[in-house]
């Protein structure tokens, strides 16, 4: 009997050992330590001494901005940009016929025109244009005549679900002034 209880005593001491071993010594169980790194004191170098701002004599001149007038002619020649630009086969024209109230009546003739010829790019197929207006600057301003360069992003769309491409192009718009209102009397894209 005496064998079996040294046996078994001395198969505790070897279990509460490896138990130790493995709990102090290999740490495991516990969540490594991460290394601290020591704190050092940054003191920033002084900056070099500035030049003082040279005197003002108390007038300060505002940036220039754009004038009423200006971003009206603007925002009108992006807005017929973008609806001038965009189409698709399954519209029929709505994109023009969308422009008639903001064209001179001799533009919407020929806009109708181009409506009753039927003739519109992708005959056969879907084919849809979507024109995004980037920005616009008024080339040319008068009291009753502007012309304005607009700068559009294009997508173009040849089938249903099909890979679309993405090109710039800039368009020309003609705007007069006509009982107190700005109309678009031309457009012409740039090749």
């Amino acid at each position: 009997m005496s064998n079996r209880l040294f046996v078994a005593a001395l198969a505790a001491v070897l279990v509460a050992a490896g138990v130790w071993y493995f709990v102090v010594i290999k740490g495991v169980g516990r969540t490594p330590s991460l290394p601290v790194a020591p704190v050092v004191d940054v003191v920033p170098e002084p900056s070099p001494i500035q030049p003082a701002p040279p005197e003002d004599n108390g007038t300060v001149e505002p940036p220039a901005a754009v004038d009423d007038t200006q971003r009206q002619l603007q925002v009108l020649a992006m807005t017929f940009a973008e609806r001038y630009g965009t189409y698709s086969t399954d519209a029929a024209f709505a994109n023009l016929k969308r422009l008639m109230p903001l064209v001179t009546s001799s533009y919407a003739a020929t806009l109708e025109a181009t409506i009753q010829r039927g003739i519109m790019p992708g005959a056969g197929g879907y084919y849809g244009v979507t024109t995004r207006a980037l920005s616009a600057v008024v080339e040319e301003s008068g009291d009753s005549s502007a012309t304005v360069k607009v700068a559009t992003q294009r997508q173009e769309s040849f089938n249903r679900g099909g890979e679309a491409s993405l090109s710039y192009q800039s368009i020309i718009v003609t705007l007069v002034r006509a009982n107190e209102q700005w109309l678009v009397a031309d457009a012409r894209w740039e090749k």
